[in-house]
């Protein structure tokens, strides 16, 4: 049997010092709530949450949040967010076509987003899909879905969500 005895020796308490934005151009930092705030209590889970919220966005191809530990004070740990911007709009394109059993599945599918409408993090999404299930009883048919969401509509918080189908 060994007993193992440690000591331990927790440092002061830490908070979070002045948060430098690096690599932010066509996203707008101030539409942006984040959970690392100047003066507040420092945690690392604030640290990796304030990540996966920015990546979760859309909008950000490279995004890291590092503590500068180095630091005169030790109470005080400040922040530099690095981001690398995507590109706001993207485009797919996709066929399909299935045979099966006397039946033929045909179709395109058209995909636009917008994840930084108007430069205001508003996301807008439309999607194309034209084609259809062709038998014997049935012909083409064709559907558009569109979506448009609103982060932080007026307020800080309120989300608008519109969505529409034509079939």
């Amino acid at each position: 049997t060994v007993a193992i005895h440690i000591d331990v020796n927790r440092g002061p308490a830490c908070r979070f010092g002045p948060v430098q934005l690096v690599g932010f151009r066509k996203v707008p930092p101030e539409q942006i709530e984040f959970k690392i705030k100047e003066g507040s209590p420092y945690h690392i889970s604030d640290v990796e949450e304030t990540r996966r919220q920015l990546f979760g966005l859309r909008v950000f191809r490279l995004v890291n949040v590092t503590p500068d530990l180095e630091n005169p004070d030790p109470t005080v740990v400040p922040i530099t967010i690095q981001v690398q911007e995507n590109k706001p709009r993207s485009l797919k394109l996709g066929l399909l076509a299935s045979f099966q059993d006397g039946s033929q599945i045909l179709g395109a599918d058209v995909l636009f987003e917008d994840w930084n409408l108007g430069k205001k993090l508003w996301t807008y999404q439309q999607e194309l899909r034209v084609g259809g299930h062709y038998t014997d009883r049935l012909g083409p048919q064709s559907l558009a879905n569109g979506t448009l969401i609103l982060k932080h509509f007026f307020v800080q918080g309120l989300d608008f969500i519109q969505s529409g189908r034509f079939e």
